[in-house]
């Protein structure tokens, strides 16, 4: 029955967090009401973990958050900061908690995200009607089309591992797959297309057995591309939704010419670099660069890096940038030291983790629920060997 609870509660939570945006009451809520369940439940289990990197790592970045406000150089943008991060981090703190009482919680998480993002797009469907076909990014920024692509970028990447854990029911997760291609198409984001590609490549390039075979498929998975990238820009129905966007992005890589996003990503992250060199050790407070950009461009305020990298670099200086990305770089050596190509689950797992590096230089998401804990399944993926000790196994670091 406990266990039962226990899933049954991290499904929920994970599906509510990807079908309602990021900021929005009714997610407030629901995070709230997601803590207090978690801390009834770990009162009538009696166990509480907290001996591991991961614990850790979150302890330290929602300590550098608090501490940050003392040099803050807006004390009311890093006070919103603040809250925001502490609840994100408690959020994912009780997943993780509900994750390692659970040995089936894998099954509650794939499901999860390949159904969330599918009740995201249908959330998104009803507030804009049949113009989401159109694709989301031309309705415009409140459909939250980057954060749509994500998510079904990423999930179909989890119905490849729900295919892994459910035999018999292959069909069910490859309509599932098949729905998260869709919508990933349909919204548009040049980042989707990041988060999607990437973890496909790195499986399909390391299930190999032997070196030979996986030169091979490097070199199909290049030729692939090409070919791919000749596809969507030569067929008017695939170009209209990512041929211009990706020829936007090499446009711009090549001449700083690309389009309206891209450029202003660019100014952003060039004011970034200003700032972070007149304060490059300990930043200006967390969410301050909201704040800075905001004397910079009046109407946009509230506006983000759009890069995870330059945000943390503004706000944290190096010695912020060092303590976030620690647990990637951890991670990753552990993936290469313990031979994450012997199993395709930590193949993925390990593409998921390469995804959300790459993906950050075009998100801030270290702000971002959803983000962070996509990258919670993924460390916990990577670090999973199915040993029977599903616990003790958990203890890492």
């Amino acid at each position: 029955m406990k266990k039962d609870f226990n899933g049954i509660l991290l499904f929920l939570f994970i599906f509510c967090v990807e079908m309602f945006p990021n900021g929005t009451n009714i997610l407030k809520l629901i995070k709230l009401i997601f803590v207090v369940m978690v801390a009834v439940y770990i009162l009538f289990i009696k166990k509480f973990a907290t001996d591991n990197v991961y614990s850790r790592w979150l302890f330290g970045i929602s300590l550098l958050s608090v501490l940050s406000y003392s040099w803050a150089a807006s004390t009311a943008y890093a006070l919103s900061g603040i809250q925001t991060v502490l609840l994100n981090s408690l959020c994912c703190f009780c997943v993780f908690q509900l994750i390692i009482y659970n040995i089936n919680w894998k099954i509650y998480i794939v499901n999860a995200v390949a159904f969330g993002a599918i009740a995201r797009f249908i959330y998104v469907f009803f507030q804009n009607g049949f113009s989401v076909f159109r694709g989301l990014r031309n309705i415009g920024i409140v459909t939250g089309y980057n954060a749509v692509g994500m998510i079904s970028g990423l999930g179909v990447a989890f119905c490849i591992i729900g295919k892994m854990l459910e035999l018999n029911k292959k069909h069910k997760w490859n309509i599932l797959l098949t729905i998260n291609i869709v919508i990933c198409v349909f919204s548009m984001s040049r980042k989707a297309m990041i988060y999607l590609i990437v973890p496909l490549v790195i499986l399909y390039i390391f299930s190999g057995n032997n070196i030979l075979k996986k030169l091979r498929n490097v070199i199909i998975v290049l030729l692939s591309l090409i070919v791919g990238y000749y596809i969507v820009t030569k067929i008017p129905f695939l170009y209209n939704f990512i041929g211009k966007g990706l020829e936007s992005i090499l446009q711009f890589m090549d001449n700083a010419a690309g389009d309206e996003s891209a450029a202003g990503r660019m100014t952003r992250i060039q004011w970034g670099l200003t700032w972070f060199r007149k304060c490059p050790i300990y930043g200006y407070g967390i969410m301050n660069f909201n704040y800075l950009f905001s004397s910079v461009e009046k109407s946009t305020a509230m506006i983000v890096a759009d890069n995870n990298y330059i945000e943390m670099l503004v706000n944290f200086g190096i010695i912020g940038v060092t303590v976030y990305y620690f647990i990637f770089v951890r991670s990753i050596i552990f993936g290469i030291v313990s031979r994450f190509f012997m199993q395709k689950e930590r193949i993925i797992s390990m593409g998921i983790l390469l995804a959300i590096i790459i993906g950050d230089f075009g998100s801030s998401s270290y702000i971002y629920l959803h983000s962070q804990l996509f990258l919670l399944i993924a460390i916990l993926l990577l670090y999973d060997n199915n040993k029977r000790n599903h616990i003790k196994h958990f203890k890492f670091g």
